[in-house]
Order: C-alpha cells, then structure tokens, then sequence
C-alpha cells in the first residue's frame, strides 16, 4: 500500500533521457550521458524515458508524511537527482539520505564526491562513513 510505481528518472531538470538497460547486470543500469561512465557494462538496450526533478514530482506523492529513507544509487547520476531533490530534502529532512558514492562513475557524469557532500551539509545533513573505497553507501543524516 506504499508504493507508488513511476514510469520515469529523476535528475536535475524536465527532461527525455536515454535509459541504458545493461545486457548482463541490472544493477548497472543508467542514464546515458555525452561522456559516459567507464565500466557500466556492455550492449546495453536503450529506452527513452522522462525526467523530472524530484522536487517537482516527490511532494504530491508523499504529502505530510514524515520521510525515514531516500536511497540514490544511479550508477553516477547521484548529483543530478540530488540536485532535482534540494528542496524536498530541506523540507523534509529524512532521518536517512543513502547516496551511493563510486568516483569513477560520478566522473562519467562530470562530478566528484566532494560535491555530493558539499551539496548535502549545505542541506543540513551529515555524513556518517565518508569513506575512500571505490564504492561505498554514504549514510546522510540530519545535522
């Protein structure tokens, strides 16, 4: 009874993305992006989706509900959709921000992790593992 099924991306802006279906992993699938992020598998199928900013879409769904977890794992595209979120995150303040931090597929979408944790303290939030792993969860929490 809590799950609202969405048929579409959340990033920064409204928009048409191509969603890269990975041939032999699911969980490397992505949107696709002028320079892509090395390693996200091969073969993919593409499928053109919509995008929204989460801010726009999010709030009606959710309504006065308290917010215990927002987990992002977009195989590089966290800031995008962290991005698109800014306003729901402040308003809200989950107990729980998971954000799924792997350098080399952030680079692919022309970002570090340093801007994901510069994002969220100016959100209010603090991390609580910042670790120097290859791929690791960052767990956000409130400040």
């Amino acid at each position: 009874n809590n799950v609202i099924p969405v048929y579409g991306a959340l990033g920064a802006n409204d928009s048409v993305g191509s969603l890269e279906i990975a041939e032999t992993h699911t969980g490397l699938n992505h949107l696709a992006t002028a320079s892509q992020a090395e390693g996200l598998g091969t073969k993919p199928t593409t499928v053109q989706v919509p995008v929204w900013p989460g801010d726009a879409i999010l709030p009606p769904l959710v309504g006065k509900r308290p917010v215990g977890l927002v987990k992002i794992d977009t195989e590089g595209a966290e800031m995008m959709v962290l991005v698109g979120l800014q306003r729901f995150l402040a308003t809200t303040m989950p107990r729980h921000v998971v954000v799924e931090i792997t350098p080399k597929f952030l680079r692919g979408f022309g970002t570090e992790k340093s801007a994901i944790y510069s994002l969220m303290s100016g959100l209010g939030f603090r991390a609580t593992v910042n670790a120097e792993d290859d791929q690791y969860d960052e767990v956000f929490v409130p400040a």
